[in-house]
């Protein structure tokens, strides 16, 4: 018990020497218990520079990564003091990363060769990881670079421009292909008139969210040429994708014009002219029909035309094919006008005049 006592007198006599040496030449003074704490720490801690286990550089393959929970990296540190480390991240591409409490490094998005989305565009994300215990910082800088994979084939787009009349209400195919084989999905990316449609994820299927009209057009620019960016992704993974613009030109329907009459189906036609007919009575069989067809100028076209009869006796009857079908009813020799109205595809039509003349 008397050595342990002259042991601690000892010591703490040289701690109060260290304490006091010094103090007349501005140096720092330093309390027992400041002297404690440093020996404390110096006898516990190890400098966690020596400890990092990991390459500045790292060189991956979009490809590995085909979920966002596979990490990239993982900072292995050793720390004496058992003191909860924390991480942080930095750089020009932190925003690409996320870092776990264990030091795992993961993206956030998956990343995707072409076009380079990092900061300067190299395909090289730069990122500076700092780790924290309760008595040191270190930090190390990351340069994690992607490269392209020659055996990877991207999904295509084959669909680049289609052409549609107006007032159709159909849904568009955009055509595309994958580039390994699995089901793709079909985006619609910001851009231009992307606002305009919507686009069935699954199936690939355009449509307007309302009807398109030539003489109103809602594009952009007005100009009836619509542009959207069309996204479709491989599900394999979500960096085996392609963005491609596709085009949507909205054309005019013309309404039919120049009815006439064409050739006759049954029955004896006396005289064809293009706006008139003659037919005779034939001594008034009340059975006698004749039968002729009707032919307008579709200007775009855009087939079949539909006809209607407006106007006209009400035994003449007109087929939505355009077949006339005239009866003999009267020995009275006369003219009969008859009102067609000839339509082509989303009611954009035409009313013009035909007529027929009974004679003796």
């Amino acid at each position: 018990m008397k050595n342990f006592k002259h042991i601690l007198i000892i010591l703490t006599l040289i701690l109060a020497t260290l304490t006091f040496s010094g103090c007349g030449n501005g140096e720092t003074s330093y309390s027992l218990d400041d002297l404690q704490m440093i020996i404390d720490r110096n006898s516990t801690q190890e400098d966690l520079s020596t400890a990092f286990k990991i390459d500045s550089d790292l060189v991956t393959n979009p490809n590995v990564f085909v979920d966002l929970n596979k990490s990239v990296t993982q900072i292995q540190v050793k720390n004496s003091s058992n003191d909860p480390l924390v991480y942080r991240l930095s750089g020009a591409d932190k925003a690409y990363f996320r870092i776990d409490s264990n030091g795992s490094l993961y993206f956030v998005k998956l990343p995707y060769y072409s076009p380079a989305e990092d900061a300067n565009g190299d395909n090289v994300y730069d990122v500076t990881v700092t780790v924290q215990d309760g008595f040191e910082i270190i930090s190390v800088d990351l340069n994690i670079e992607i490269v392209e994979n020659a055996q990877r084939v991207r999904p295509g787009i084959v669909t680049k421009r289609v052409s549609v009349y107006e007032n159709n209400t159909s849904a568009i195919q955009i055509q595309a292909s994958s580039g390994t084989g699995a089901d793709i999905n079909y985006y619609l990316e910001p851009g231009f008139d992307e606002s305009l449609f919507t686009l069935d994820e699954t199936t690939g299927k355009l449509s307007f969210v309302s009807t398109p009209d030539f003489e109103a057009p809602q594009d952009g620019d007005g100009d009836n040429i619509y542009h959207i960016n069309v996204q479709v992704v491989d599900q394999t993974s979500y960096a085996n994708m392609t963005t491609q613009e596709v085009v949507v030109e909205i054309l005019n329907i013309k309404a039919p014009t120049n009815l006439v009459y064409g050739a006759h189906i049954s029955g004896t036609i006396e005289d064809i002219n293009p706006t008139i007919i003659k037919v005779k009575d034939g001594g008034y069989i009340s059975s006698t029909t004749y039968q002729i067809h009707l032919n307008a100028d579709e200007v775009t076209g855009y087939t079949p035309l539909t006809y209607y009869k407006i106007s006209g006796d009400s035994d003449f009857t007109i087929s939505f094919d355009g077949i006339l079908t005239i009866k003999i009813k009267s020995k009275t020799s006369t003219t009969y006008p008859i009102d067609v109205k000839v339509c082509a595809e989303y009611d954009s039509c035409n009313t013009m005049q035909l007529s027929v003349e009974i004679y003796d």
